[in-house]
């Protein structure tokens, strides 16, 4: 985390810097406003922790340019009642390190960025659950969607020390690639998948319970609207299987999140024949066309 501490009490000042890099944080000091002023002009910064009464006057024309960048800012003060409420986080002077590293961590957090209902609720199905697991699962400062009609692809922005698992990385799926940004500590994902639940044009689509129409074309089964029970759909699974090893392609498309959950728990979601992040991942080949 990038903090930027203003104190014009030296032993002060320099004491909270190294008790915060010892933490593992970045730490800019500044002894005035004016210090303070010229460091957040320039530097980028997560939080900024603040004495209130300096040497050339109070702290209050920091919390307003502090306001104008979204920057979240804890003043340590002997006076609290100095400090207009909803300002900033204020602490009363002494404060125990522990709490200030606690505060630290909670106004600094970033804030997931969800994308609007609608846009969401216009993605396929598997596609769908896949960034509502990645928004449940990571803490993303920023999420963009893109939906180009064969994949679909989530850019993720990521804070400082942000990142998934790998068991998280696992139940995404899809192919991924990451790269570091400007700014130093931040990392970006990007994440896409397979498009299903809107079959390819030259597809044929039939029903779950639907004769398999002749010939070796492929076709897509759309389970969308249809009751399958969990042993029909191993059934079903064996028999698009059996296809498969004699050379016709055969896609599930809209399988419901609970079939696939329960696939899951069995070890056979792998057997999935979807154009999805649940078939196998992109050749290296292709990942280069669109990294």
């Amino acid at each position: 985390m990038r903090v930027l501490v203003v104190d014009d009490e030296e032993g002060i000042r320099e004491g909270l810097a190294s008790f915060l890099r010892h933490h593992h944080h970045v730490v800019h000091a500044a002894a005035s406003c004016v210090e303070a002023s010229t460091v957040l002009a320039e530097a980028a910064l997560d939080v900024m922790v603040t004495d209130w009464r300096l040497t050339d006057g109070s702290a209050a024309p920091l919390l307003v340019t502090a306001a104008s960048m979204s920057l979240p800012v804890i003043v340590i003060t002997g006076c609290p009642e100095e400090i207009e409420a909803g300002s900033a986080t204020v602490l009363r002077k002494p404060v125990p390190p522990d709490a200030l590293l606690a505060h630290l961590v909670a106004e600094a957090r970033p804030k997931s960025v969800t994308p609007a209902p609608d846009v969401l609720l216009a993605l396929p199905t598997d596609a769908r659950d896949r960034i509502r697991l990645l928004l449940h699962g990571l803490a993303p400062v920023t999420v963009a969607i893109d939906d180009d009609g064969t994949f679909v692809t989530a850019t993720v922005d990521f804070g400082d020390g942000l990142w998934p698992q790998d068991t998280l990385l696992a139940r995404l799926g899809g192919d991924w690639s990451v790269s570091a940004t400007a700014e130093a500590g931040h990392r970006r994902g990007r994440w896409r998948f397979y498009r299903d639940g809107r079959p390819e044009s030259v597809d044929t689509v039939i029903g779950p319970r639907d004769p398999w129409p002749a010939g070796a074309s492929p076709f897509a089964i759309d389970l969308h609207g249809h009751v399958i029970e969990p042993q029909a759909l191993l059934t079903l699974l064996d028999s698009i299987a059996y296809a498969r090893g004699r050379g016709r392609q055969v896609h599930l498309v809209n399988v419901p999140s609970h079939l696939r959950l329960w696939l899951e728990l069995l070890g056979r979601a792998h057997e999935l024949p979807m154009r999805t992040c649940s078939g196998p991942r992109l050749s290296a080949a292709t990942r280069q066309l669109w990294s």
